[in-house]
C-alpha cells in the first residue's frame, strides 16, 4: 500500500471512528498474509467503509458498476483495488477472474454476497460467486456480521446518524479446491449454504452485542460534532451526484 492509500485510510479510519461508535469483535480470524474472503451481510451501504478501515489489512471490494463509475468515486475505488462487477453478462465473468487472481497473488477479497442491500437488514439468499471464488482458490472464507448500520444509515436517509455498529469476525472456514473447469451446481450451492449459515452465525453475535447498553461518553459527542463538519456535507454530496441515488459496495451477479 502506497502512502497516498495509507493516508487516506487513517483519515477516513479517524472520521468513521469520531461519527460512529464502532465496536470490533474477532480481527484475530483474519489471517496475516495471504488470500482470503471476508463475505458479510448487507444492511446498509455504509458497510463496505466500516471494514475498509477497520480491517489491519488493505481489502480489494467488488463493487456495482454504477457505484464504481461515480465522477467523485471512481478514482478512490480504482487507488484501492476495488475490482467492478458488470451486470452485462458479456462482461460479468471478468470480476471473477479478476478476484480469482487477486486470491491466488495472496490479497484480501471483501464480497457482500447478498448482491445488494437487503431489506430489513435480514440475510435472504447468497449468489454464487462467493462460493465459485471459494472453490478455485481453497482460501479461508472469514465470516463478517454487521449489526447497526442500517440504522445509522438506512436507504431512504441522506446522511447518517452517529449511531453505534457492530462488526463481528467468525471463524474461517475453508473448502477444497475444486478440479472440475466448470464446477457442478449441485457442489456450489452445497457451499453456498455453509457460508450463508456461517454469516447468520456472526449476524447473530454482531446483534446480541449491539443490543447491549453501553454508556453514554461526553467527549464522543464532542468527536460526532467535529467530524459531522466533514462528514455531513460529503455525505450529501455523495448521495446527490450518484448515479442512482443507491448503489450499492457488493459482488452483483458474479457468475
Amino acid at each position: 500500500m502506497d502512502t497516498l492509500t495509507r493516508g487516506i485510510r487513517w483519515i477516513l479510519r479517524r472520521l468513521a471512528v469520531a461519527y460512529f461508535r464502532i465496536e470490533v469483535e474477532g480481527l484475530h480470524h483474519l489471517p496475516r498474509r495471504g488470500g482470503a474472503i471476508i463475505a458479510a451481510n448487507h444492511p446498509s451501504l455504509l458497510d463496505g467503509v466500516l471494514l475498509l478501515v477497520v480491517c489491519p489489512r488493505p481489502v480489494r471490494f467488488l463493487v456495482a458498476e454504477s457505484l464504481y463509475c461515480h465522477r467523485f468515486l471512481h478514482g478512490l475505488f480504482r487507488l484501492f483495488g476495488a475490482i467492478p462487477v458488470y451486470r452485462t453478462t458479456t462482461h460479468n465473468g471478468e470480476a471473477l477472474r479478476a478476484a480469482v487472481e487477486a486470491l491466488r497473488d495472496g490479497e484480501l477479497i471483501g464480497i457482500f454476497p447478498e448482491g445488494t442491500i437487503a431489506e430489513g437488514g435480514r440475510m435472504h439468499s447468497i449468489k454464487k460467486g462467493v462460493g465459485l471464488l471459494a472453490l478455485k482458490t481453497g482460501v479461508p472464507i472469514i465470516p463478517l456480521g454487521i449489526a447497526g448500520s442500517r440504522e445509522a444509515y438506512p436507504q431512504n436517509r441522506c446522511v447518517p446518524t452517529p449511531g453505534r455498529i457492530v462488526l463481528s469476525c467468525g471463524r474461517p472456514m475453508r473448502v477444497a479446491v475444486s478440479p472440475e473447469p466448470h464446477i457442478p451446481e449441485d457442489c456450489v450451492q452445497g457451499v453456498l449454504q455453509g457460508i450463508q449459515w456461517q454469516i447468520r452465525q456472526a449476524m447473530q453475535q454482531a446483534e446480541r452485542q449491539w443490543e447491549q447498553e453501553v454508556p453514554a461518553n461526553h467527549l464522543k459527542r464532542l468527536q460526532v460534532v467535529c467530524s459531522a463538519l466533514v462528514v455531513v456535507p460529503l455525505v450529501q454530496l455523495l448521495w446527490l451526484t450518484a448515479p442512482q441515488r443507491r448503489g450499492s459496495v457488493e459482488a452483483v451477479r458474479v457468475v
